[in-house]
């Protein structure tokens, strides 16, 4: 199995926790990741490069190619600029970061704190309450959601592709991939990409 490195923070479809919860590879999976460090950070974007874990894709996504839709952020090396203060390199909005945050595309800002600057989070709800009540759905950039690579990928896909029986096909076909044509039973083997190196990646982050 070949280890991918995201977002801690992932949102997910109710189809795909059902698989995180009840997959058996999943679970060992997860096991195998009990001594490791950030766990969270390689759970979810490992599993979600799995044939047949149910709106996974293989499609790279990043902060900085603008194409992660789950969070808005403001990092220290982003050239946007931070109205509020900077924590362990991310930006904790203040209200100067509204005008930026009514802007964005992404679906959850990250992040607030209520004893810094609590207008700052009450302004934003009731902007987000006028326009649940007072939807401009025409006015949203739907070429930058069509344009994301996983939607694009998704696009191409059949009904059938997307079903359950189909997802179950990639996965017997992935596991006779893993036994190397034996027919006892099946050993996983994680390609492990040095813990040590995510360790030290975050020794100089954090």
């Amino acid at each position: 199995m070949d280890m991918s490195k995201g977002s801690a923070y992932p949102l997910l479809s109710y189809d795909f926790v059902k698989f995180l919860l009840q997959d058996d590879i999943a679970s060992q999976f997860l096991q195998w990741l009990n001594d490791t460090y950030a766990p969270e950070e390689t759970f979810y974007a490992t599993l979600n490069t799995l044939p047949w874990a149910p709106g996974g894709y293989r499609k790279e996504v990043r902060h900085t190619m603008g194409t992660y839709l789950s969070r808005a952020v403001i990092w220290t090396a982003d050239s946007a600029v931070c109205h509020g203060k900077m924590v362990r390199y991310v930006c904790v909005y203040g209200k100067g970061d509204l005008p930026w945050l009514t802007s964005r595309p992404q679906i959850i800002a990250n992040k607030f704190d209520m004893e810094f600057d609590k207008e700052a989070l009450d302004c934003l709800e009731e902007y987000i309450r006028h326009r649940t009540e007072h939807p401009q759905v025409d006015k949203l950039n739907w070429n930058y959601y069509a344009s994301l690579p996983h939607v694009r990928y998704y696009s191409t896909l059949t009904k059938n592709q997307k079903s359950a029986e189909y997802l179950q096909m990639k996965k017997k076909q992935w596991l006779l991939q893993q036994s190397d044509g034996k027919n006892t039973s099946m050993k996983l083997c994680f390609r492990q990409r040095l813990n040590n190196a995510f360790d030290l990646i975050y020794f100089f982050l954090f």
